[in-house]
């Protein structure tokens, strides 16, 4: 149970380095990928992404309301 729980750090360490490495790889070329987006591609990506933050935020919410509501409930 030890080695998994390593495992599973060590894993949540690697998604964040990709994750902080992505990051800075697209915040160093930002310039040129707004060039070559457009106005009209960041305008919809900006959408894209804000429906995706709006899917988690309800996704967090609702898991949370279920769990609130069935502490201490057994079937």
């Amino acid at each position: 149970m030890e080695s998994l729980s390593a495992y599973l750090l060590f894993l949540s360490q690697v998604a964040i380095a990709i994750g902080s490495l992505l990051s800075y790889i697209v915040y160093r070329h930002s310039k040129k990928i707004n060039q070559l987006l457009g106005k009209m591609g960041v305008l919809a990506i900006v959408k894209i992404l804000g429906l995706i933050i709006i899917a988690v935020s309800v996704q967090t919410i609702t898991s949370g309301m279920t769990e609130l509501f069935t502490v201490g409930v057994t079937i």
